[in-house]
């Protein structure tokens, strides 16, 4: 709770550049969803995906993201300059966990708010396909999204570690954050043919 108490009081302190992350943050992933409206101005369907399971996905990434974003990925992008400027000798010798006091000592609250606005567009999705998921479907949902959100702390932790060898590790950090943001995009692999691929007023459809 102390480490809570402390990230509540350093946000209050700046609470125009709180405002402002958030603010970013809400207007990127509206421009994502514009993306997609855009696109499926012209088709129905791209391959087996409709408008709005595409725009679902979209909310579970954003969801996931700004939660492994709210808890992880600061600290994690850190971890290089506490090596580099000595202060995680000290964070070593504070009588509790140290692996839990580098990965949680700071918490993004701005990131719990844009999760909120990404459960928001999961449900009107969801609405849109007439879907009403069952109790177990929803447990099931958030324990794959606990389990995706600690897939991915593992991967940037494990990154974040190379600062122990070298002097900066933040671009790797980082290289990874903008690789899974892929994420969000369907996957069209799995596919056998192209005549699975429907659209419906571009002249140059079948």
């Amino acid at each position: 709770m102390a480490l809570w108490r402390n990230s509540v009081a350093r946000e209050m302190g700046f609470k125009s550049n709180f405002l402002l992350w958030i603010v970013v943050e809400l207007m990127w992933f509206a421009l994502q969803l514009s993306f997609i409206s855009v696109i499926y101005l012209h088709t129905d369907h791209i391959a087996t995906w409709n408008k709005w399971q595409v725009v679902m996905l979209i909310g579970a990434a954003q969801f996931i993201q700004q939660i492994f974003q709210a808890f992880f990925l600061s600290n994690c992008v850190q971890l290089s300059e506490l090596i580099r400027t000595g202060r995680l000798d000290f964070m070593l010798l504070l009588p509790m966990n140290s692996r839990f006091l580098i990965s949680l000592r700071q918490v993004d609250l701005g990131g719990f708010v844009n999760a909120a606005f990404g459960l928001a567009v999961m449900s009107y999705a969801a609405r849109q396909l007439h879907m009403v998921p069952s109790p177990a479907q929803v447990a099931g949902f958030l324990v794959l999204c606990v389990a995706g959100i600690l897939i991915h702390y593992s991967l940037m932790f494990l990154l974040a570690s190379v600062a122990f060898w070298t002097v900066r590790a933040q671009g790797i950090v980082w290289g990874y954050y903008n690789l899974f943001n892929i994420a969000r995009n369907p996957d069209f692999s799995a596919l056998s043919s192209p005549s699975s691929y429907r659209c419906c007023s571009w002249p140059t459809c079948p």
